[in-house]
């Protein structure tokens, strides 16, 4: 157990949040289950809940009594310690978070809830019958919900609304600094690719056209997760449209798959793909779920 420099107020405001990613990671249960297990008649009534849920959680994550114990936990040096210790980092990403939450008005993040919800299973739609036009009026709802939400959270002079949605998922992270990688990047592939076409020797695709039944599929996969170290005692692997990694706690880690008979290869890297996020997951300590 690691030691933790604490106060009544950091006691309070740690068990506040634990509470909260409880109800949190409940959500992201209703989203897995949606994408594997949920009849598809039941989405009316999914995305409502998902709705429910989404205020619910952004309501304890927004209470003002999370700003107070911030405050107070950001004045005791004991608590706030060395920058590295864990209630030192607990507070400072405690205190990016709640910043950021609390420019977001409740109804927005309902609204997001629904929309997700419906266009995620407009875009299955959509994916199986191969056609956009189907899917096209959610996505434009959502980048038009997105870039509302970009204007509450607000960006740098020079910048741009990316710069704000981004901030969720890597810290920092501008669409300049990314344009400065990928543009020259793009530019020495699309050299290799004028190469390699140009070529007379053409590159082999017969891996990807082996046929293989999708039970043994599904047996080879599984076996491939548990070898690079996913516990399935700790965690599962069902199917999916779009794979991913989702689940609740170091203890319940949930991935999916797809499978096509003709295919291998895509069962194969999307499961070692999401069995690479799995893992890192199930790296976690118990101790510290629910907090950052």
């Amino acid at each position: 157990m690691t030691t933790i420099a604490t106060s009544t107020e950091y006691d309070q405001l740690i068990k506040h949040m634990k509470d909260t990613a409880l109800l949190g990671s409940t959500l992201g249960l209703l989203g897995w289950d949606q994408e594997v297990m949920m009849p598809k008649k039941g989405i009316d009534f999914r995305s409502n809940q998902m709705s429910v849920m989404a205020r619910m959680y952004h309501e304890m994550t927004t209470d003002q009594k999370v700003g107070d114990w911030l405050s107070a936990c950001e004045e005791d040096r004991d608590v706030i310690g060395e920058p590295t210790s864990v209630s030192a980092t607990n507070i400072r990403e405690l205190r990016h978070s709640y910043d950021r939450a609390t420019k977001l008005p409740t109804e927005l993040v309902e609204e997001e809830a629904v929309l997700s919800s419906k266009g995620q299973e407009a875009w299955k739609e959509a994916r199986k019958n191969n056609d956009f036009k189907e899917f096209q009026p959610w996505l434009e709802k959502i980048v038009e919900l997105l870039q509302r939400k970009a204007e509450c959270y607000g960006w740098a002079d020079g910048g741009e609304p990316w710069d704000a949605l981004a901030e969720d998922y890597e810290p920092g992270c501008t669409a300049a600094s990314v344009s400065e990688v990928f543009t020259p990047l793009r530019k020495r592939l699309q050299t290799l690719l004028d190469e390699i076409m140009g070529s007379d020797t053409k590159p082999s695709n017969t891996f990807n056209e082996i046929s293989l039944p999708i039970d043994q599929q599904q047996a080879f996969v599984r076996s491939i997760a548990t070898q690079i170290g996913f516990d399935f005692d700790a965690g599962r692997l069902d199917e999916s449209t779009h794979p991913f990694c989702s689940g609740t706690h170091c203890n319940d880690v949930r991935l999916t798959t797809r499978f096509h008979e003709n295919n291998v290869n895509d069962a194969i890297g999307s499961t070692m793909h999401e069995a690479g996020h799995g893992i890192y997951e199930q790296g976690l300590l118990f101790e510290h779920v629910g907090t950052p």
